[in-house]
């Protein structure tokens, strides 16, 4: 299953195992973007939050280690843009949805429009907010 940098994060800041007990045993697949999505989000959590700069570093390694292969971005642009321009949403979202097309795998994500998006487009979502 293809995983959103979204549900990465809640899984790293979720304080209760529910979450976390999700991660074992589901074999996630992200494109490369989610470690630049990923380390962009912690620096937020560093200025605004006040989590150490040694925190966000530590919570970036446990997070890409939640990842099973990373796919390159560049393979996956040409259908991103397709799906970008047909539905009107931001492209690096869409590299994601590329990615759950081209494997034909189900999309993890906790963005309630964006998991419309790839429901439009024939993409079975799993919404982690019910997990």
């Amino acid at each position: 299953m293809i995983i959103d940098a979204n549900v990465i994060i809640s899984i790293l800041m979720d304080t209760t195992e529910n979450k976390k007990s999700f991660t074992k045993g589901n074999p996630f697949q992200a494109p490369s973007l989610l470690k630049i999505e990923l380390i962009n989000v912690l620096r937020k959590y560093h200025y605004f939050k006040g989590l150490s700069k040694e925190s966000t570093f530590k919570y970036y390694e446990q997070g890409i280690s939640l990842i099973d292969k990373f796919y390159d971005d560049s393979t996956l642009l040409e259908k991103a843009i397709d799906i970008s321009f047909h539905s009107n949403h931001p492209i690096y979202d869409c590299i994601y949805l590329s990615l759950a097309a081209q494997l034909k795998t189900e999309f993890l994500s906790i963005d309630k429009k964006l998991m419309m998006k790839a429901i439009n487009i024939g993409i079975e979502t799993i919404d982690f907010d019910t997990i």
